[in-house]
């Protein structure tokens, strides 16, 4: 019965890791696909800030990081502006 209970514990801590991995993959995944629409959006409309307003999801400190990832792809610095940081730069 013990071996059993340790077998378990064993699969249980193995399917949790595989869990979190396809977890943090799938939010990658996530992040890269906001760049690029992101990225999209600045070049049709000139600014990613309509796009980004969208993702309800994101704190204000992951949606100014995100428009300084996406100001790096564009412009290839960071805003110097944005509306997502508490001060403002």
């Amino acid at each position: 019965m013990r071996n059993q209970a340790t077998e378990a514990s064993r699969e249980i801590a193995a399917l949790q890791a595989l869990v979190s991995k396809t977890v943090e993959t799938n939010r990658q995944t996530l992040l890269h696909k906001r760049i690029e629409e992101s990225v999209e959006a600045w070049k049709n409309e000139g600014t990613a800030i309509n796009v980004i307003d969208t993702y309800d999801d994101l704190s204000d400190q992951e949606k100014a990081d995100l428009l300084d990832k996406v100001s790096l792809r564009v412009k290839g610095r960071p805003s110097k502006k944005n509306k997502y940081r508490a001060t403002g730069s």
